[in-house]
């Protein structure tokens, strides 16, 4: 592990310590947080404590650079009730001291058995100024009366203070505060942090429980505060000549058939890019008459900044859909990444993450786009985005196609500069694959892309005409990253359905090969005829008769003809018929990394053990893969960028790396992103969220893909993504 090293001592806070829940009138429960130095001399640290409830061992050592020491948080025998102190860490030679809240619940078993779950697993909150409030909702579905304690995860989020209790069979809601000057990054974007309701449920001890006597029960909701930006009511301009602008269609924040769906939004500057000091936000609203809203952003540099509900805390807009368009002279450069969330499920989220458009791409006058993989019929329907790309307006032919490529209908739609048309639920029955023509003439422009819904779950996916995207011909070899049929965490069972269709006027063919991990390469021969398509469902454990544990990528190989791809790896909850999962492109072959190449993906999360096991809502653990596309070997450097509370109003930053060497068609997927670069370190940290993973090829010949796939602890859900 390294990270940044001064020449003077710089001590953090690794975690905010636990609760510690005990019976009331004993003592002995505990709990530790660790003292860590990061700096590069050695200091000599005392603590104090502000409250006579508990001790604390030690309260005096030296930390020498790189080193860090376990502090054991020890209470007294107390009366029922809730006890909050700090513990006050001080260093020489540090200039702030550093505040370690501690928190004490004391209380009776509960008469009966007491089970809390909010009511949302999410709150936003985004108000200007400093400080700002909210609230949080528990339901007890217990027979007994829940008495517990509400507990922070980070220095800003304030909760109610005391012991809370709510009765059987009831919902109990519970105030907390914002203060943005504990904070360190009060000036832009939001961040997140956990709000718990810890309690004693009178049931068996759980896994991963907190350390504590006796072992208590925890109700997490995740609370992100948004700092605010200035809007002004504002069109975008006129394109300049050469002038790039980028394209999110469909964001929002909106109530639809299966639940409500919100937008979050990442900007990253990559590593060893200059600070963008230009990039402005337009956000144009689908609805007739609604204003168009500008504002913009203060410097980005080489870290991402995120806005969580982009269009509510954003722009102040709700039930409301729309297309958000960056400008910066240095657009091309940006990283943009956005996910569309289904936030309705107390059990966690289902998402996806939606593609960002280049203005330099999009479909010229009789151009066309194809779109592959539509799902239109029982148990699930097809929302199509079309994006006018050149502020002149255009007129799209859409043509809906069955498997064996014949039409079944199309439309037409007139959108106007730099609008949306979002079009719900509009192919018929049976479609497969749409064509979308520009029907215009001169310089008018679009882009579009779809969102199949899973009807049931709730779950949406994105469908792109990735050639177009990436810039690729349908003719061009093309990979896509991961695939498999496998076993994941809290009984995920995984499978990829891929959609193929042959987007030309003749017969075309062409190679399916998978590769998987750790073994030999398989190879279908896919023959289809003019505009047909094949879907191949299960494709790993069904076209490639694998057996269950397989993953690995996939290469197609056109010989004859032009194609589209897409594809979805998806698992099901046992029980239910809803799919939820992730899209992955299809990425050109010949557009891997290669030897000098860095691709930064940025805004992760990462949880700890305890929180997966506990299956927290709107929670993410994340997974990376390595995929070496040119059958040579290569070796890939993973930097992971990451900070963490230090204390009020101060926050450590640290990196670290590891090298990977692929062999010749290698797939490598790694579970637990932090855990995976920072070996036993990552124990300390708590639940990492803002993560940056840079992946750099710094050896031998060959060429690498990569992607991250970030997993809702709760709902299992997966966000792919290759940026």
């Amino acid at each position: 592990m390294t990270v940044f090293v001064l020449s003077v001592p710089t001590v953090v806070v690794s975690a905010l310590p636990q609760p510690i829940l005990q019976l009331a009138n004993t003592g002995g429960g505990t709990s530790t947080f660790m003292v860590s130095n990061t700096g590069g001399a050695s200091t000599s640290v005392t603590i104090f404590q502000n409250g006579t409830f508990f001790s604390l061992s030690p309260t005096s050592f030296t930390l020498a650079a790189g080193t860090t020491q376990l502090v054991t948080i020890t209470a007294n025998a107390l009366q029922s009730g809730g006890f909050d102190g700090t513990a006050l860490v001080n260093a020489v030679g540090v200039p702030f001291q550093l505040t370690v809240p501690i928190k004490v619940f004391s209380t009776a078993p509960p008469a009966g058995s007491v089970v809390a779950k909010p009511v949302a697993n999410r709150i936003d909150v985004s108000s200007a100024g400093l400080t700002g409030t909210g609230s949080v909702s528990f339901t007890n579905s217990g027979n007994a009366t829940l008495t517990g304690v509400l507990v922070s995860d980070v220095p800003w989020l304030i909760p109610q203070s005391g012991v809370v209790t709510i009765a059987p069979g009831s919902t109990g809601t519970f105030t907390f505060t914002i203060d943005r000057s504990k904070r360190a990054d009060t000036d832009v974007g939001s961040t997140t942090g956990g709000l718990s309701l810890v309690y004693l449920s009178g049931t068996s001890p759980k896994v991963g429980a907190l350390d504590a006597t006796p072992p208590p029960s925890v109700s997490l909701v995740s609370v992100v505060d948004t700092v605010p930006l200035t809007v002004n009511t504002a069109a975008p301009p006129a394109l300049t000549p050469g002038e790039i602008a980028l394209f999110v269609p469909g964001v929002g924040h909106i109530t639809g058939t299966v639940g409500t769906f919100i937008s979050d939004i990442s900007v990253l500057n990559p590593p060893g890019n200059p600070l963008i000091n230009d990039v402005r936000f337009f956000y144009t609203p689908t609805a007739a008459g609604a204003a168009q809203k500008s504002t913009t952003l203060p410097s980005i540099g080489g870290v991402s900044v995120g806005f969580a509900d982009l269009v509510k805390n954003v722009f102040g807009n709700d039930a409301q859909v729309g297309s958000l368009q960056i400008r910066s002279v240095s657009a091309g450069k940006l990283i943009v990444n956005t996910n569309i969330f289904n936030s309705s499920n107390p059990a966690g989220t289902y998402g996806t993450s939606i593609p960002t458009f280049r203005s330099d791409r999009a479909v010229a006058a009789g151009g066309r786009l194809v779109l592959a993989g539509i799902r239109q019929g029982t148990g699930a329907h097809t929302n199509f985005f079309i994006q006018e790309a050149a502020g002149v307006g255009v007129t799209v032919k859409s043509e809906f196609l069955d498997q064996n490529g014949s039409t079944l209908s199309t439309r037409s739609d007139t959108v106007g500069p730099f609008a949306l048309s979002q079009i719900n639920n509009a192919a018929p029955s049976g479609t497969v694959a749409a064509i979308l023509t520009n029907m215009s003439s001169g310089a008018a422009t679009f882009l579009a892309y779809a969102t199949p819904v899973d009807e049931i779950s709730g779950d949406n996916w994105s469908v792109v005409d990735w050639s177009r995207q990436f810039g690729y011909s349908g003719s061009d070899p093309v990979v896509i990253p991961v695939a498999g049929v496998l076993q994941g965490a809290n009984n995920t069972f995984f499978r990829t359905d891929v959609t193929i269709t042959n987007t030309g006027t003749s017969s075309a063919s062409g190679s399916l090969q998978f590769f998987p991990r750790g073994g030999s390469p398989s190879t279908r021969q896919i023959t289809l005829g003019a505009r047909q398509s094949t879907i191949l469902n299960d494709v790993i454990g069904m076209l490639f008769a694998a057996p269950s544990g397989s993953v690995g990528y996939l290469l197609f190989t056109p010989s004859a003809g032009s194609f589209a791809l897409t594809n979805r790896t998806y698992t099901t909850v046992a029980g239910q018929s809803g799919t939820f999962g992730s899209a992955a492109p299809a990425l050109p072959a010949n557009g891997s990394m290669k030897a000098g190449s860095l691709r930064a993906i940025g805004s992760l999360q990462d949880a700890t053990r305890a929180t997966i096991v506990a299956k927290s809502p709107a929670t993410f653990r994340t997974n990376f893969g390595l995929v070496e596309t040119s059958g040579n070997s290569v070796t890939v450097r993973v930097t992971l960028r990451f900070t963490y509370p230090a204390g009020v109003k101060t926050q450590a930053v640290g990196s670290a790396f590891k090298d990977y060497t692929l062999a010749p068609n290698q797939f490598l997927q790694l579970n637990g992103i932090a855990s995976e670069i920072l070996g036993s370190a990552r124990d300390t940290l708590g639940d990492l969220r803002g993560l940056e993973a840079d992946f750099q090829v710094i050896g031998g010949s060959g060429a690498v893909a990569v992607f991250t796939s970030s997993i809702d602890n709760g709902t299992g859900d997966s966000i792919l993504r290759t940026e």
